[in-house]
């Protein structure tokens, strides 16, 4: 993991497995990537698996970050690996998680 910080806007750039083994450093990563910025970009490119533990922690920090008026958004996320975790969690849906979050929601079109 690696994280830039440039004029308001942090990159942190993923790669290989990411699993709940990598939780916490993960975690860390992305409270400092949303404390130090307004917009937060997750590059996904070189991820070459991924679980359920990671993909909550992307809800979290997306939650967070909405929370506090910032916004996290992703590239290279048409990775198959991340499509396939999304379809095996479920974590595709037809609605917000928010009745408000529709547009903003990580999983309804924010990742697309």
């Amino acid at each position: 993991m690696q994280i830039q910080v440039e004029e308001g806007r942090a990159r942190v750039i993923l790669q290989g497995d990411l699993s709940v083994a990598d939780a916490e450093p993960l975690r860390d990563v992305l409270i400092e990537a949303v404390a130090a910025a307004d917009l937060v970009e997750l590059d996904l490119e070189a991820v070459t698996s991924i679980d359920l533990a990671t993909l909550q922690l992307f809800g979290s920090a997306h939650r967070t970050a909405n929370d506090g008026g910032k916004k996290l958004a992703f590239s290279n996320c048409r990775n198959p690996v991340l499509i396939q975790a999304r379809k095996a969690s479920g974590f595709i849906l037809k609605t917000g998680c928010r009745p408000e979050s529709t547009k903003s929601c990580l999983w309804v079109g924010g990742m697309e």
